[in-house]
């Protein structure tokens, strides 16, 4: 795991510099070497962090150079199946001096070409390739976008990096915040892709390979092309369910044993789910020894999951660490979180998400996380929610019936909903079980006032639905700029879709990067392995969401490693106690922050809405914290960014 930078410019000549500067800047990524490449005509440099997992000697050192001399590589990633590729290369006239996957894929482009090497390549990456003959550099990125990979132009100069910190380096960049990325991030919580917070700055799609032209005006538009897209066209109608499920199983085995190959300790993030579980439970199946396993605690039991974790790793026979955390722990790192991420990020299970990983340093090299079964299989609620009988009825309503059912909904607040629930819960099954359902149901009413499918996902998901209460001179990023056409007729897998194209890379696989990478570790994400998620969606919806009950097919394998007691627990998700931080030990910090957004030009807010926002939290009578949230990681990135 690494970090790479790159420039190709006529004009700025002291890229010598500009290449230590960036480098140390992404040190975290890559602790124990950097370098990079000048080419003869100063034309183009190349820069390499590097975090060192297989082949630990300096024959795996980049950037790297192929046996012909052709190609120039910076590669951060991983090539699962880079021994495999290696046998069907030998025969073809190919030698190797190291153990490293980074010469299997100089090797690979040699032999086939870039687009058909990509196509051959199991895992997660972002790389860069010059070629030196045809004078073309060629930027590329994994099917599912597990490495970022931005790249733009800035004062003539062609810029690409696995972070924006080397780009906001540049000197006299223009740091010109994206209006219509603000209006995604409040919308989402993160920057959604193709946009970054900068303008003239953009992020790499998953599965696309981009190629730019040193034979061309240095302004011109580079080529994307998809080289792999999410596969939703995939039928099912010839394999048996039976057959299905032993396929998945012998995939996730396989994912995994490769996901374990490594020169330096690795280990599993527990957190008790049943992601986590099963990728746990099939790692230490396939070790000879004791899997090192860590989790996460709170001092708060309602969000406590850590002793279930703790009994799950008893009965595997991992080797378990637990961390419990106070507030004042937790909140100690919230101000690193700008710097972490680059750009303003509101997914407040970053704060765990970092603990688990700094944790895990102290113990590991490698992990391997559970993130994408959501998203693959059907787990978030929202599904569930669109598989209610009554949720159908109300697609078909007129309009004018849905608003009133909005406003009826919206009359009880979320605190008396909240706790007419929790005397119900113990009576309830435990598929109805879950939390914040005063503010779910708030959700839903304001998600009834939709248009069409792809509006009401955009409302569901959506931090701020209604983005001009809060910024009146913003124009929302609007559905049809980010949700392509599905392909699927149900609308749950039309979500499915649209949550792996763009929630789960800027969302998910943003914070395991940032997370993973700031303590200087690596994450595989074995359920992300492309034959899986093309598995995946051969699987009928029946098979995965039925009876309430989601994640079905993960849920049957687990089954035969963990007892039911053990499997059978309701959903929490990655969950903090944030709310109530904000109005007690995080207080000042928040009410300082939300007082400088008030004032902030760039944001140019309705300083009542925030205002009467917090007032409301703070009684108690509703829970906002979503919305605030954003509000405080923008503020944060704002006054760090400045620097």
């Amino acid at each position: 795991m690494c970090g790479i930078v790159g420039i190709i410019s006529d004009v700025f000549s002291d890229k010598t510099s500009y290449m230590k500067k960036s480098l140390e800047l992404m040190r975290p990524r890559g602790p124990d070497a950097s370098d990079f490449w000048l080419s003869d005509d100063k034309k183009i440099a190349l820069g390499h962090r590097r975090l060192s997992i297989l082949d630990l000697s300096n024959h795996g050192s980049q950037p790297m150079i192929s046996a012909s001399g052709r190609y120039i590589i910076v590669f951060n990633g991983e090539i699962y199946n880079f021994n495999a590729l290696k046998k069907e290369l030998i025969p073809l006239g190919h030698s190797f001096r190291s153990s490293c996957d980074t010469e299997v894929i100089l090797a690979a482009i040699e032999q086939w070409g870039i687009t058909t090497a990509l196509k051959k390549f199991n895992g997660m990456f972002a790389f860069a390739v010059y070629d030196k003959q045809k004078r073309l550099l060629f930027l590329a990125r994994d099917r599912m976008g597990l490495k970022p990979l931005y790249y733009g132009l800035s004062h003539n100069s062609f810029i690409f990096a696995s972070e924006l910190k080397p780009i906001k380096s540049y000197p006299s960049f223009d740091n010109k915040l994206n209006k219509k990325a603000l209006a995604g991030y409040f919308q989402y919580g993160y920057v959604p892709s193709p946009y970054s917070i900068y303008e003239n700055i953009y992020k790499l799609a998953p599965g696309s390979l981009l190629t730019f032209s040193l034979n061309s005006n240095i302004e011109q538009k580079p080529k994307i092309e998809r080289y792999w897209n999410i596969p939703t066209n995939i039928s099912s109608t010839k394999t048996s369910e039976q057959d299905l499920m032993a396929r998945l199983e012998q995939l996730l085995y396989d994912s995994i044993k490769l996901r374990l190959i490594s020169d330096v300790p690795i280990g599993t993030l527990l957190s008790g789910g049943i992601d986590s579980s099963l990728i746990t439970a099939i790692a230490q199946n396939i070790s000879s020894k004791p899997v090192n396993s860590f989790s996460i605690g709170y001092e708060e039991n309602s969000y406590d999951e850590s002793e279930h974790a703790a009994k799950i790793a008893q009965y595997l026979g991992t080797k378990h660490t637990t961390l419990r955390v106070s507030p004042e722990e937790a909140a100690a790192i919230i101000p690193k979180l700008p710097t972490l991420y680059d750009e303003p990020f509101a997914d407040s299970s970053q704060i765990p998400t970092s603990l688990v990983f700094a944790l895990a340093k102290q113990h590991v090299t490698v992990t391997l996380s559970g993130d994408g079964g959501d998203e693959l299989f059907a787990g978030y609620n929202r599904y569930l929610l669109a598989s209610r009988p009554y949720f159908n009825l109300m697609q078909k309503l007129p309009y004018s019936l849905r608003i009133f059912f909005a406003k009826m909904l919206a009359i009880p607040s979320p605190t008396f909903l909240n706790a007419s629930y929790n005397q119900l819960a113990p009576i309830l099954p435990k598929q109805l079980k879950t939390s914040m359902v005063g503010e779910k149901i708030h959700k839903l009413a304001n998600a009834l006032n939709f248009t069409d499918q792809k509006n009401l996902y955009q409302k569901i998901i959506s931090y701020w639905p209604y983005i001009n209460e809060l910024l009146p001179d913003l124009d929302p990023i609007m559905h049809d700029e980010l949700y392509a056409e599905s392909g699927r007729d149900n609308f749950i897998e039309s979500m499915m879709f649209w949550d792996q194209s763009h929630y789960l890379p800027d969302d998910i696989l943003t914070k395991i990067d940032r997370a993973s990478m700031g303590s200087s570790v690596e994450a595989r994400v074995p359920l992300l392995d492309h034959h899986i998620v093309e598995l995946s969606w051969q699987m009928p919806l029946r098979m995965k969401i039925h009876n309430g009950q989601t994640k079905l097919p993960l849920r049957q394998l687990l089954s035969k490693y963990i007892p039911a007691n053990l499997s059978n627990k309701p959903k929490m998700g990655f969950a903090i106690p944030i709310d109530k931080w904000i109005t007690s030990s995080l207080r000042e910090w928040t009410e300082s922050l939300i007082t400088d957004f008030c004032q902030n030009s760039e944001t140019n807010i309705l300083g009542a809405t925030v205002e009467k926002l917090w007032k409301e939290h703070l009684s108690g009578r509703k829970n906002h914290i979503n919305k605030i949230w954003t509000i405080l990681m923008f503020q944060a990135w704002f006054e760090q960014q400045k620097h």
